[in-house]
């Protein structure tokens, strides 16, 4: 009798759960045609309208609750399977920290006196011994902390986590395909805009990544630079002028390259640059100089902040953001996603 009723309420409760998930479609998808004003009688503004113009700003904050949601869900797995594996040693999880933090670690003698080499310009007037001591100390700290991170997610992994926690989709952007460009032509089933710095160390990291890309797709890539100097670079926003000026000359590429591998930016280093990639120095100068130039790198600039593009280097794939430095192996993901749909419309228009 008891699992009659048992099994009668957890059909019950399942009954409400399914209604309720329902409702909550069916409520998120009216919010999405809901009128939220009429002008004249007969010009309605929906929700989805509005949700259109917000939607970069509505995705950054959702990135920053997600971030906030995957920190403190890694770190109650943590304190769950530490938990669980002290149980079973029989011990509390403080001592097993500390058992784990104790591993016995190895430091050869060898790398001590390679780190002492590097950083001895740095270390003042302190003793050898003294020095190479505090080195020891830290390379076995960081040595027993890999260790313990290794062990924690060995239990990480024996422990089976599933996780469901999935990252907000982010918004189609539109943004302009005017720039310097390299790779395929306008009409490219996809096109790669980038907002970079020259100034960013990142940037300079990913600018390999992106050429082995297009070494890949032949035609069907284009990628299209945009300026985004950043303000904690003080150098980048006249580097960004002076790739501007080497565009008028039609040597963009070159100068972005040779830029990216320079360890200055300075204005004698640039107007060197410009030199060596054989522009006129004249007109270089006049145009460095020029309103017109910054005006052109503020316009990039302009274009990211509209779309919340905060950092650099950030990518736009068909609309879709792609951020950070970002493997090969990423790239491909989203192109040969892109590349997909495009055949697929390209089927049904052959149709």
């Amino acid at each position: 009798m008891k699992r009659r009723i048992l099994s009668l309420f957890i059909a019950i409760i399942g009954m409400l759960i399914c209604q309720c998930s329902d409702l909550a479609n069916g409520q998120e998808q009216g919010s999405k045609t809901e009128v939220v004003a009429t002008i004249n009688g007969n010009r309605v503004i929906t929700s989805s309208e509005i949700d259109e113009l917000i939607a970069p700003q509505v995705f950054s904050l959702q990135e920053r609750i997600y971030s906030l949601r995957k920190n403190a869900l890694d770190n109650l797995i943590t304190k769950i399977v530490l938990e669980h594996e002290a149980k079973m040693r029989g011990v509390t999880v403080e001592q097993l920290k500390r058992e784990l933090m104790s591993e016995k670690v190895e430091v050869k003698q060898s790398q001590i006196d390679e780190v002492y080499l590097e950083n001895r310009g740095g270390l003042g007037s302190m003793p050898e011994d003294e020095a190479k001591q505090r080195i020891r100390l830290d390379l076995e700290g960081r040595e027993r902390l890999e260790k313990y991170r290794s062990v924690l997610a060995e239990l990480k992994t024996r422990a089976k986590i599933v996780v469901s926690l999935h990252e907000p989709i982010p918004p189609t952007l539109k943004v302009s395909a005017e720039g310097p460009s390299i790779g395929g032509p306008r009409e490219a089933p996809v096109t790669i805009v980038e907002f970079s710095d020259f100034q960013c160390p990142f940037c300079k990291q990913v600018g390999e990544t992106t050429k082995q890309v297009l070494q890949g797709y032949g035609d069907k890539v284009r990628l299209v630079f945009k300026h985004l100097p950043l303000s904690i670079h003080p150098d980048a926003f006249k580097a960004a002028q002076a790739s501007v000026c080497a565009a008028d000359q039609g040597k963009f590429w070159q100068y972005h390259d040779r830029l990216f591998n320079s360890s200055s930016l300075s204005t004698e280093t640039l107007m060197s640059v410009a030199a060596a990639v054989g522009v006129n120095t004249k007109e270089f100068t006049t145009c460095l100089d020029s309103e017109e130039s910054r005006a052109r790198v503020s316009a990039d600039m302009k274009e990211a902040r509209l779309a919340e593009i905060q950092s650099t280097p950030t990518f736009i794939i068909n609309g879709r953001v792609l951020k950070g430095a970002r493997g090969v192996e990423d790239f491909k993901r989203m192109i040969n996603e892109e590349l997909e749909r495009h055949q697929k419309r390209q089927s049904v228009r052959d149709k």
